[in-house]
């Protein structure tokens, strides 16, 4: 006997389970990356109202995934393009965007009985930020974020009044993430 609880199917529960409204179809295609250069595209009507053929009646949203994908690589693929479907076709990778990228991936790990490691936030803030500047995941941002948000925590701490633009540059580059604003607040600062 062999059993398999493969990850997709999951982790669209888990994108229902966040946003009961999505109304997408998901489908794997072949050579997007070779054409495209993208693992993945979501589509919607263009601006005439004209529809992607592959559109069915129902749907907000078309989701195809190249079936060339590394197996791995599918369902943070798939979460990537279900956050784009929250957010709308002129969402882009804005705020929208990534609340909705990060509430999949925490509910994900929360369907596998785990909370989200601290690591794991760290590494999809790192993919929210690639995809909103272009870089390749795993090179150097072009500014040290890392060293801004420790400076910027280092500077509030020592204000107990609550720097308004640190706190500012504290909430922005967390995304709004509530889970990423505690653990800021529980190194000292207050009311990020």
């Amino acid at each position: 006997m062999i059993r398999y609880k493969e990850p997709v199917s999951g982790l669209i529960q888990c994108a229902l389970g966040e946003f009961p409204s999505l109304s997408v179809k998901v489908m794997l295609v072949a050579g997007m990356a070779d054409q495209e250069g993208a693992w993945g595209q979501t589509w919607w009507p263009d601006a005439s109202g004209e529809l992607h053929p592959d559109w069915e009646a129902g749907i907000d949203a078309l989701i195809q995934i190249d079936g060339g994908a590394p197996y791995y690589a599918i369902p943070d693929i798939l979460a990537h393009e279900l956050a784009h479907a929250v957010a709308g076709p002129d969402g882009g990778h804005g705020d929208v965007f990534a609340d909705a990228y990060l509430r999949i991936h925490k509910a994900f790990c929360r369907a596998a009985g785990q909370e989200p490691t601290p690591e794991q936030l760290a590494e999809l803030h790192e993919l929210i930020d690639c995809a909103r500047t272009g870089r390749p995941f795993g090179t150097e941002p072009a500014s040290d974020l890392v060293g801004e948000l420790n400076t910027a925590i280092d500077f509030a701490i020592n204000h107990p009044d609550g720097d308004a633009g640190g706190i500012a540059f504290l909430r922005q580059w967390t995304f709004g993430d509530q889970e990423a604003i505690s653990a800021i607040e529980n190194r000292g600062v207050r009311n990020a």
